[in-house]
């Protein structure tokens, strides 16, 4: 096992402990693009320690009961994580409804729908930026939905230790009731269920597979609110500005995928989403040294990440002073 202290909480004033709170996202993926292959990266914070640790395969006990952001490699080649339960303050920034939108010039479907399965399902979708969401022209819709299921054909669900696992787990039971109430309420308001919709029996686990929704409205509550689940749901546009439209007809906006080959389009809609962060022809977080926050509802105020990120912890103060004395 690969360990780093950061330290002790009983050494730490208020001040210093927020600040760990709000770096620690920023550490697990240093560690992952520093390391690349991290089985597994971990950060723990109690109020008794704060502790960073990665390649482990066994849990301490010292820090069993705690809360845990489990990282993996970078969603391009998505491996399950063994437990994903946010500290109280992350949850804060997991407000968000993210999509991913196909323009009608893209021609490497298959490429486009590994990008699309990424997004939509790594981490079991349980991700703030998760692309609930995909708009594609009515055209190309059948051809991107079949690349799209050819995709995850070969996906693997199961342990979430295991690395040839795509997909592990549903972090508690409670979110697990969440994720399902979401599906049959996306069945009953009329939506079409192409692939997944029902739990797995693997061990004694709560699994539920890739699920991607068809035949859906714009109006419809799996495509209005965030479902922190492996749920998505496909939407034809008829011109790149109904794309557009249907992309930012939300409440949220934290980030957004855009498929283009023209550069021209690229800059222009990147300019046009209403989203924190907008990944052209991938899908992405960004990195350490680039602000992380979204718009609309999806913002708090501050960014995570980046120069921007010491803002949040920065209070400013006006002083006009008469000198005509």
């Amino acid at each position: 096992m690969f360990g780093f202290v950061v330290a002790d909480a009983g050494a730490l004033s208020e001040e210093e402990k927020e600040r760990y709170r709000a770096v620690y996202c920023g550490l697990c993926l240093a560690l992952r693009d520093r390391y690349g292959q991290l089985s597994r990266a971990c950060l723990t914070y109690d109020l008794t320690f704060f502790v960073l640790l990665c390649n482990s395969l066994h849990e301490p006990a010292e820090t069993q009961g705690t809360s845990h952001c489990v990282m993996h490699p970078a969603p391009a080649a998505p491996r399950a994580w063994a437990r994903s339960a946010w500290t109280d303050y992350a949850a804060d920034l997991s407000v968000a409804l993210a999509y991913h939108k196909v323009l009608d010039d893209v021609a490497d479907y298959a490429a486009v729908a590994a990008q699309a399965a990424a997004a939509a399902f790594w981490n079991m979708g349980e991700n703030c930026t998760a692309n609930s969401r995909i708009i594609v022209p009515r055209k190309r819709k059948d051809a991107f939905t079949e690349a799209l299921l050819a995709e995850l054909e070969n996906w693997r669900i199961g342990d979430p230790l295991d690395p040839e696992n795509n997909l592990g787990s549903i972090v508690s039971e409670g979110q697990f009731r969440t994720i399902m109430g979401y599906i049959e309420k996306g069945k009953a308001e009329g939506g079409h269920v192409l692939t997944g919709g029902a739990p797995l029996a693997i061990g004694s686990g709560l699994f539920i597979p890739p699920t991607i929704f068809d035949g859906v409205t714009p109006d419809m509550t799996i495509v209005r609110e965030e479902i922190f689940g492996p749920v998505t749901a496909i939407l034809p546009a008829d011109s790149d500005e109904e794309a557009v439209g249907l992309a930012n007809a939300t409440a949220y906006g934290l980030q957004a995928t855009l498929f283009t080959e023209d550069v021209t389009k690229a800059h222009k809609y990147a300019r046009a989403l209403k989203a924190g962060t907008v990944s052209v022809n991938c899908f992405s977080e960004g990195d350490n040294t680039t602000p992380f926050g979204g718009y609309k509802l999806s913002g708090f105020g501050g960014k995570d990440k980046g120069r921007e990120s010491h803002d949040q912890y920065t209070e400013t103060k006006t002083i006009f002073l008469n000198l005509d004395r």
